[in-house]
């Protein structure tokens, strides 16, 4: 397993393990966690496996929070064909159109006619030139800590629910605690994002200089 492997892995594992715990505590009844005097390396080896699923499930519900949380301009790397925001200059975003004809084999490029859709595309063909070339390393450990981010804060979110639904008002402020912990998540995937986007497009500019 590789550096980014392990950055990957860590996406998945830590929002379910957490999750799990939480459901754990909250609900003992489900027998989550064992008692020290039955803990085993089969025992640990089964929570790791079943916080990595629950990871998965707990990733469709931050899909939802990324839809949400992108609804309005889109994610950062499109934000470079908007032409909003600070991704890039002018003149950094004219260097890119260059480089998209002639390294991507496009016969022209144009921002303002360019489709969300096709400029995802474009995007995804950036990346795979990028990594042919080496040079995706940061952009995968800002990528797997976007999903981390992501992942924490739907773990959180439905932490904070279950809370509140399992103990109503005598426990409102811990369902507090966690809401807002959740959106600091948020706060740091949308970072990350953005993170992303301009190492994808700085390293993509710098290919051959």
């Amino acid at each position: 397993m590789d550096k980014f492997d392990i950055y990957e892995f860590s996406a998945l594992l830590l929002p379910g393990a957490i999750a799990l715990y939480g459901l754990a505590l909250l609900y003992p009844e489900l027998r989550l966690l064992v008692h020290n005097k039955d803990f085993t390396f089969g025992t640990l080896g089964l929570y790791v496996v079943l916080s990595f699923a629950a990871g998965h499930l707990i990733q469709a519900v931050g899909n939802q929070i990324e839809k949400i949380s992108w609804i309005k301009d889109g994610k950062p790397s499109d934000w470079v064909r908007q032409g909003m925001n600070n991704i890039l200059i002018e003149d950094q975003r004219e260097n890119l159109k260059k480089l998209i004809v002639s390294e991507l084999s496009y016969k022209k490029i144009d921002f303002k006619k360019t489709s969300q859709e096709e400029w995802e595309n474009i995007t995804r063909e950036i990346y795979i030139f990028c990594r042919n070339q080496d040079k995706t390393k940061r952009i995968d450990i800002f990528n797997a800590n976007y999903g981390l981010y992501r992942g924490l804060a739907a773990s959180l979110l439905l932490l904070s629910l279950a809370i509140y639904i399992k103990l109503g008002n005598s426990h409102l402020w811990l369902s507090a605690i966690l809401a807002a912990l959740a959106f600091l998540s948020i706060y740091r995937m949308q970072r990350f994002s953005i993170y992303y986007a301009k190492e994808l497009f700085m390293q993509f500019l710098h290919s051959y200089k």
